[in-house]
């Protein structure tokens, strides 16, 4: 239950050779999920909903703030990205289908 609260918190979603990185508002929510046996459930949940292996790491927002005035990349699907190009790519889109709102780190 502290987990699914935890996830809760995940502000942006990217992706980075095969590993998921959380990007949370709270050190605390980070910092819980980051947790050994949490973090190992979390990647399990990811895989399952996936269909693929994944890692996961967890970050604070204000550990990446620049990264946040970022522009937005442009949508799966439209005229300036037709398709995904990477592994990341296709993981992010996966995340996408499933209702994440996934938003750039840099």
């Amino acid at each position: 239950m502290k987990v699914q609260a935890a996830l809760r918190g995940v502000k942006r979603l990217d992706a980075s050779g095969g590993t998921l990185i959380m990007q949370f508002s709270h050190t605390f929510s980070r910092d819980l999920v980051s947790q050994g046996e949490n973090c190992v459930l979390v990647e399990g949940v990811w895989q399952e909903v996936l269909g693929r292996k994944v890692g996961v790491r967890c970050s604070v927002a204000s550990e990446t703030a620049t990264a946040a005035t970022a522009p937005s990349a442009p949508a799966e699907g439209t005229a300036s990205n037709p398709t995904p190009i990477t592994d990341d790519e296709v993981l992010l889109g996966d995340a996408r289908k499933l209702g994440a709102v996934v938003k750039p780190l840099m």
